[in-house]
């Protein structure tokens, strides 16, 4: 079985198509502290070798804003070739792709509402 990570804010695993995926607790709020958290447990899963990200955010309450900045970093990045993140609904895809466009990441970075779409996004990712 696949070591799994649990941190306050959520759990996270590296998948066996070579996909690193985290799914938010429900209600989580997220602060600067839990993206160092977070992003620690992607970089100990990946051991050294970046790679593709899967961030489920459908059940997450908030993201301070210096954590939103943490995981587009330079940090983050150098966990992750990419990073496809599964939003609630249709509108909140439009909202963050909004959001997206005045903070750019320091790795290719997506929102979707489809799940299947953001896998098959990142596979073009995994090396």
């Amino acid at each position: 079985m696949a070591e799994i990570i649990e941190t306050r804010t959520g759990r996270t695993w590296l998948r066996d198509d070579g996909i690193v995926q985290s799914d938010g607790k429900p209600g989580a709020e997220h602060s600067v502290h839990d993206a160092l958290e977070n992003v620690a447990a992607i970089a100990r899963l990946s051991r050294g070798k970046p790679r593709p990200s899967l961030v489920c955010l459908r059940h997450v309450k908030t993201i301070s804003r210096e954590a939103r900045q943490y995981y587009a970093g330079p940090d983050a990045a150098s966990a992750q070739t990419a990073v496809a993140l599964i939003v609630e609904s249709p509108v909140s895809l439009v909202i963050g792709s909004f959001f997206l466009g005045l903070n750019r990441a320091s790795m290719p970075l997506r929102l979707f509402a489809s799940e299947s779409d953001a896998v098959a996004w990142l596979r073009t990712f995994v090396r």
